[in-house]
C-alpha cells in the first residue's frame, strides 16, 4: 500500500479521536480552571480574556459528551477499510511470492 493511502486512513481513523479528546480537555480546563458553567441546557455568558466564549464552551461540551456517537462511525468505517486494504495488499504480496 502506498504511503499516502496509509496517511489518509491514519488521519481518518485517529483524527476524530484526537478532536474528541481535545474537546474533553478544553471542557475540563474551561470548567475547572476558568470556572465556566458548561452543560447541555444551553450557553452561559462567560468572559475569557475579553471575549464571550459561552457558545463555544457549550459546543465543546456537546462534542465532548456526544463525540463517540457522532465520530464513532467515521472511525469504525475508516479503520475497517484500512484493515481490509492492508489485508488485500498482504495477500497480493504473498501470492506473488509463491507464484511459480
Amino acid at each position: 500500500m502506498s504511503r499516502w493511502i496509509n496517511r489518509f486512513f491514519a488521519l481518518m481513523t485517529f483524527g476524530p479521536v484526537l478532536i474528541w479528546l481535545g474537546a474533553i480537555v478544553a471542557v475540563m480546563v474551561l470548567g475547572g480552571i476558568y470556572d465556566c458553567k458548561i452543560d447541555e441546557a444551553g450557553a452561559y455568558p462567560r468572559d475569557f480574556h475579553g471575549a464571550d466564549i459561552g457558545k463555544t464552551a457549550a459546543m465543546l461540551g456537546f462534542l465532548a459528551a456526544w463525540g463517540p456517537v457522532l465520530l464513532g462511525p467515521i472511525v469504525l468505517v475508516s479503520a475497517g477499510a484500512w484493515g481490509l486494504l492492508a489485508l488485500i495488499g498482504y495477500l497480493r504480496r504473498r501470492a506473488r511470492l509463491y507464484d511459480p
